[in-house]
């Protein structure tokens, strides 16, 4: 599904030395793969996200997507393939708008900019039915204002939002680190069951070792720009939180 090679990105310090970011990396996601990225700060976790993105451009190398080179796509051209949860609720929806004109805006994202805003009881159902999978009551709630809702709700709506459409690839920044340990258990479990559901190729960014031990079917660690660890399988699902504490330190 996503393919690095030879991918390198480096930032110049105020000393004027060249830093790797991500340091000549060669690795591929398969499809409907769940990845969960850990490393310390700086180590390249979220400069990887970025690049798929397309808010971080490499210098050099090539990321295919299904086989087609994407790096040098603008963001707006990739988003009809690729859907992002940030770790701020706030950053994935608009406060001033209903929950339903939110979720309109997310299904448009990659539609024909043509077409208008429109929330008809056919799109008004299809909502209500994704919302309710969280089993959180949200579906009751679509017409209020986001920015009446409290940071937990509004990050499992944007897990919504995010999945509503037909990308294929999910990218989570750390999506649980303002979240309260009910919510982010909450988030965490809908994300799993909505990432095997839709068949999404997943990479998730986080600091919580529980998570990266509980959740997908593949863990990275990064350090200095390269991957360091590559587990999946039987041999993840042995690792412990304590394990992850103890080669991250």
């Amino acid at each position: 599904m996503i393919k690095f090679t030879n991918v390198y990105k480096s930032f110049t310090d105020d000393a004027g030395q060249a830093n790797a970011l991500i340091a000549d990396l060669n690795i591929a996601f398969n499809p409907a793969e769940f990845t969960m990225i850990i490393g310390a700060n700086g180590s390249g976790k979220s400069t990887l996200l970025n690049i798929i993105a397309g808010l971080v451009y490499p210098d050099k190398g090539t990321i295919a997507l299904n086989q087609n080179e994407i790096q040098q796509l603008k963001t707006y051209e990739r988003s009809k393939y690729i859907a992002r949860i940030f770790q701020n609720p706030l950053q994935g929806s608009v406060a001033e708008l209903t929950v339903m004109e939110n979720m309109r805006l997310a299904f448009l994202r990659n539609q024909s900019k043509g077409l208008a805003l429109g929330i008809n009881k056919a799109f008004r159902e299809i909502v209500k039915h994704e919302i309710s999978t969280l089993n959180l009551g949200l579906e009751n709630k679509t017409e209020q204002k986001m920015g009446t809702l409290s940071g937990g709700q509004r990050q499992a709506l944007t897990l919504v939002m995010a999945t509503l459409c037909d990308a294929k690839v999910l990218l989570m920044d750390e999506p649980t680190a303002a979240l309260d340990p009910k919510s982010a258990h909450s988030l965490m479990e809908n994300a799993a069951n909505i990432i095997k559901e839709k068949q999404l190729t997943t990479l998730m960014v986080t600091h919580n070792m529980r998570e990266a031990v509980n959740y997908g079917n593949r863990l990275l660690m990064m350090k200095e720009g390269r991957v360091v660890m590559d587990v999946n399988g039987e041999e993840k699902m042995k690792l412990s939180a304590n394990h992850l504490f103890d080669w991250l330190n």
